[in-house]
């Protein structure tokens, strides 16, 4: 976070979010004074749908609101044993993107120059590329997005790691489910998010990326790439922490909605791991024995 102090003011000019999709609006709640219409947010964060529920809550009018970028990650962290310390335990990418706002007139390469060339300058150690915001980024988000939607739920349910998954004896059957009906939200909102023209040049780039058959591969190849790690959703879980569930295979649910198309598999998914939640907190807190190998009388 980079900004200038004129007296008892201070503005914000660089603000990088990491916090999990859940704690969003509470963490730009707290720094809300300090933004301006020419502060740059980057949301780099693992679920999706921060950047509405931002717009919507605190900037609803385009023309005063502060320029925002958005980024995936394939990096690996794990929080070590010491606090505050993490592990890098998986070397990916970044990919950058600025989201288009007409109402200010900003060329979206213009802007967060300072805060992506941030990126940039660390060369391969954050591996960080600038793409355009569609369709690139778009695809790119939901390939990850598609990934996390069968990784995190899966191994959280089952308390597994990422690798386990494939041992299932329905691992095939739960992961076409929740790819298809991700393809299929995902290629209306396409559709929904862009002019007719801007989606029909990029037709055929949009139905490639997100062809089920490409999408279960890409999944299967992460589930191997990473298969001795533990998901971050796992993790929440077991320390009974909220999870981005609802960012996840709840955005597929809510998408479905919205374009009324069915999404029963990832609905199941994210009312199975709150429940989850649910059930081990009410255990902590009647201090109730976990069953384990056997029957509670």
């Amino acid at each position: 976070m980079t900004g200038k102090s004129y007296g008892a003011a201070e503005t914000i000019d660089n603000l990088v979010v990491t916090v999990k999709s859940g704690g969003t609006l509470a963490a730009m709640d707290a720094v809300l004074p300090s933004i301006t219409p020419d502060t740059n947010i980057l949301l780099l964060q693992n679920g999706v749908g921060s950047y509405d529920k931002l717009c919507q809550s605190f900037w609803p009018n385009p023309g005063m609101r502060p320029n925002f970028l958005l980024g995936i990650t394939t990096h690996g962290v794990n929080p070590d044993l010491e606090k505050w310390t993490f592990k890098h335990v998986g070397h990916g990418g970044i990919k950058l993107a600025a989201v288009p706002n007409e109402a200010k007139g900003i060329d979206p390469a213009d802007i967060g120059a300072q805060l992506v060339n941030s990126f940039m300058r660390t060369g391969s150690a954050l591996n960080a590329q600038v793409v355009d915001y569609f369709p690139d980024f778009m695809l790119a988000q939901y390939e990850k997005l598609v990934c996390n939607a069968v990784i995190n739920p899966l191994t959280a349910l089952f308390e597994c790691y990422n690798g386990e998954v494939l041992a299932l004896s329905s691992a095939d059957f739960f992961i076409n489910r929740i790819v298809t009906e991700a393809a299929r939200v995902f290629t209306a909102h396409f559709q929904a998010s862009t002019s007719p023209e801007l989606f029909e040049a990029n037709r055929g780039m949009i139905a490639t990326g997100l062809n089920v058959d490409r999408l279960v591969a890409m999944v299967m190849d992460v589930i191997n790439t990473t298969k001795d790690n533990r998901s971050s959703m796992l993790q929440d879980v077991l320390i009974l922490k909220d999870t981005e569930i609802s960012s996840i295979n709840g955005h597929i649910v809510n998408l479905g909605k919205l374009y009324k198309i069915p999404t029963p598999h990832n609905r199941m998914l994210l009312e199975m791991v709150k429940s989850k939640l649910a059930l081990g907190r009410d255990r902590t807190k009647r201090l109730a024995p976990v069953v384990n190998g056997g029957v509670l009388l």
